[in-house]
C-alpha cells in the first residue's frame, strides 16, 4: 500500500511510519515541520514540506503522486495538528481555525481524488 501521512515528522507520525515501511508500505509524509523535525522520518519515505493549510501544494502533492486508473494513495493517516494543551487555552481560535481548516482542505482533496481509506488521529485534532 502507499500511505500518505500528515504530520510524519512528529512523534506519533513518524512512529507510524516507522512501523508502515517496516511492513512492507509504502510512506509519504507530508509535514510543514512547525512541530516536527525531519530528521526523524524515516529515511526510506518520501518527505515533503508543506502545510495543508496551502491547498495549491496539497493538490500538488496528490497530483504529483497519481497513478494510472488508480488513487494517488491507497490510504491517508492524518495526524497533523496544533497540538499544545497551554496554547490552545490561550488561542483557542488558532486552533479551531487552523486544525478545522487543514482537515476540511485534506478531506476535500482526498475526496476529489478518490481516496477511500482515511484514518484521523483524533486526541488532539479539534
Amino acid at each position: 500500500m502507499k500511505v500518505l501521512v500528515t504530520g510524519g515528522a512528529g512523534y506519533i507520525g513518524s512512529h507510524v511510519v516507522y512501523r508502515l515501511i517496516e511492513q512492507g508500505h509504502q510512506a509519504v509524509v507530508f509535514d510543514n515541520l512547525i512541530a516536527g523535525h525531519a530528521q526523524a522520518v524515516h529515511p526510506s519515505a518520501n518527505f515533503v514540506q508543506g502545510d495543508l493549510l496551502d491547498m495549491s501544494a496539497l493538490r500538488g502533492l496528490f497530483d504529483a503522486q497519481k497513478r494510472d486508473g488508480e488513487a494517488p494513495f491507497d490510504g491517508v493517516m492524518h495526524f497533523a495538528s496544533h497540538i499544545q494543551v497551554g496554547e490552545s487555552m490561550r488561542s483557542p481560535f488558532k486552533y479551531l481555525r487552523d486544525n478545522i481548516l487543514a482537515i476540511t482542505n485534506l478531506l476535500e482533496v482526498v475526496t476529489d481524488h478518490k481516496v477511500d481509506r482515511f484514518i484521523l488521529s483524533s486526541t488532539a485534532n479539534l
